[in-house]
Formats: C-alpha cells, structure tokens, sequence
C-alpha cells in the first residue's frame, strides 16, 4: 500500500481547498454546438406564456412571488386544467401550494 506523507497531504489538501476556481466553467466540459428540430420549441421572449426561467433564458432562477404569479395565472387561464391548493408555510412564512394539473375532475388534496 502506497502512503503519502502526511505534510504532502496536508499541502495537497490546502491547496485544493484555497484556492476557488477563477471561473466555475472552468471546471465544466466545453459547451457543445447545439441544433435541432426541438428549437422551434423554445418560446420566443415576447410569447405571453413564457416562464420566468425562460425569460431570463435559463440563466436566473425566479423568485417565490414571480413563480406564485405564474402559477396563479396558468390557473385563471385554464381553471379545469390546473389548481393551487394552499397547505402549509414555508420557513420565512411563504404560503405553500399544491399545484395539481390534470385533464381530469380537480381533485382536492385529503387533510
């Protein structure tokens, strides 16, 4: 069994953890060219039914009230198809919602 000694790994070990990448894509693959029939899938910035993910192109995460709003405009707009069902609260007192979507009778959810 090959053993280092405890001084290499303890700068090896330093070493690796002082120093952050400059760049996380740094540490990522190469992006690879992409292209395809699925393009025409992707929503245009101006569609009115566009997420706010894909709003800020999929590089920002939305926020609770922008996500709430979505959802709660996707239910008035097709009210059979889709439900938010309050069910508890979240640590910073933020309701949470049971988003059902179904082509089915809305259930509602059991207590």
């Amino acid at each position: 069994m090959h053993r280092l000694p405890l001084a290499v790994l303890v700068a090896s070990l330093a070493l690796a953890c002082a120093a952050p990448a400059a760049n996380p894509q740094d540490l990522l693959p190469p992006v690879l060219p992409w292209s395809g029939a699925s393009e025409s899938l992707v929503a245009q910035p101006d569609d009115p039914w566009i997420t706010p993910a894909e709003k800020a192109r999929l590089l920002d995460s939305p926020n609770y009230d922008d996500t709430i709003a979505y959802l709660q405009k996707l239910a008035a707009a097709a009210p059979r198809l889709i439900s938010l069902h309050p069910f508890g609260r979240t640590a910073q007192g933020r309701t949470l919602y049971l988003v059902v979507a179904t082509k089915e009778k809305s259930p509602t959810p059991a207590g």
